[in-house]
């Protein structure tokens, strides 16, 4: 019986993910027409362009092991578990969790550590608004887009190769969370690096509410049929 509530739990769990991956796509969509400097895009863009190639060849693969690692840990530590033996090589690395949840196990392949980390520093400047050059917004928001584009080719090399990760709660759920995740970093990286971060998320949340709307109303429609039938029967 909890094998079954389980795996129907699981099921609504995948169809909410699903949910708010379309809403996202639609979002990454709509998103350019509020633009207030195109050229932002277009840096966030090229730099990730220019990245997968990039890094594709050279990949860097100890700083991929030392932020995988680390985001382990530090998940791990805002969900208050017991770290120890962080260990690091140029090939590979483990961190030992007491108690790991789904987020803990998966956090690295959809955590874009340093994307994160050059945001959270670029989000810092933000709130002091310094007259930047245009140059230096342009500059930063196409480092914005490199960044990710690291995250994104050695995610897909790590998975490729097989993890043992993924396994743990099921390959498919797994992929569909690290999806989600990974579309609405774009979307986060894409309103920071064009400083649309408030007219982002008010596109995000409408397009939610629009889509619970439309199921909603399906429903109804549906418990509507459901009652016609019965009655004529």
């Amino acid at each position: 019986m909890k094998r079954f509530l389980y795996s129907i739990l699981k099921g609504l769990a995948d169809l909410a993910i699903w949910f708010i991956t379309l809403a996202l796509l639609i979002c990454l969509i709509r998103l350019p027409r509020s633009f207030e400097d195109a050229n932002l895009a277009w840096a966030f863009l090229a730099g990730f362009a220019v990245g997968v190639p990039l890094f594709h060849r050279f990949r860097c693969i100890p700083c991929y092991v030392f932020g995988h690692e680390l985001t382990h840990w530090a998940v791990a530590t805002l969900f208050l578990r017991k770290t120890s033996n962080i260990r690091l090589s140029f090939r590979s690395g483990s961190v030992d969790v007491d108690r790991p949840n789904i987020w803990i196990i998966l956090a690295p392949y959809f955590l874009p550590f340093y994307m994160l980390c050059i945001l959270g520093i670029y989000g810092i400047v933000l709130i002091f608004d310094p007259p930047f050059p245009a140059w230096v917004d342009i500059t930063i928001a196409a480092v914005i887009g490199l960044s990710y584009a690291y995250h994104v080719v050695l995610t897909c090399i790590a998975i490729s190769k097989g993890q043992q990760d993924l396994q743990i709660n099921g390959v498919v759920f797994s992929l569909s969370l690290i999806i989600v995740c990974n579309i609405f970093f774009v979307y986060l990286g894409l309103m920071i690096a064009t400083r649309q971060l408030l007219p982002g998320f008010k596109l995000l949340f409408d397009q939610l509410a629009a889509q619970s709307e439309i199921v909603w109303q399906a429903f109804r429609s549906l418990i509507a049929l459901c009652r016609a039938e019965a009655v004529e029967n």
